[in-house]
């Protein structure tokens, strides 16, 4: 079986990658609970500092205050951290960083491997044990452990052409899902 999917990474599509990356990261989701632990930790200092430090209504209202404000800084922090990749992918794109990532490329899937072409490469890798295929809502994402993922999203394939059912059997070879 041989199939070509011809496609255009977008920057959304490289967003969506980001995403995906953030979410599923363990180094990722460490940092943020760690990030929100600290969070924690602070506030919970700065309200025994205004029990001692202030005494009566104003210690009521500070003590308030932090408290509101410690909880909506802990709460969106991961939603805020999203937002840093969304503005770090946004600067990648307007100073050209990303320009290899971005524009048209093409996937050539066989049954016993996968040939990635853009304009400036040409990767062919079998389909092997590490090779793995996740997915978020708007791409697959092809990862090799030597190179990077390379990122398909949904909307070029179509079920007619056989590819999803191709990109199914590559699922159910590789072990990361």
């Amino acid at each position: 079986m041989h199939n070509i999917i011809k496609y255009e990474i977008t920057k959304h599509d490289l967003i969506d990658f980001h995403l995906y990356y953030a979410k599923n990261s363990k180094a990722i989701k460490n940092q943020i609970r760690g990030a929100q632990i600290t969070l924690l930790v602070m506030f919970a200092v700065s309200i025994v500092c205004f029990c001692i430090i202030f005494d009566g209504l104003p210690r009521v209202f500070s003590i308030a205050f932090v408290l509101l404000f410690g909880f909506v800084q802990i709460i969106t922090y991961e939603y805020r951290q999203n937002k840093k990749i969304i503005r770090y992918v946004n600067k990648l794109v307007a100073s050209n960083t990303s320009k290899h990532f971005l524009g048209r490329k093409s996937l050539t899937i066989n049954t016993d491997s996968i040939i990635f072409t853009d304009e400036n490469t040409e990767l062919k890798f079998s389909i092997t044990p590490d090779v793995t295929l996740k997915e978020s809502e708007k791409s697959y994402f092809i990862f090799r452990s030597e190179t990077p993922a390379v990122i398909l999203p949904k909307k070029f394939i179509s079920n007619e052409s056989g590819t999803e059912e191709l990109l199914n059997n590559l699922n159910k070879k590789s072990p990361g899902k």
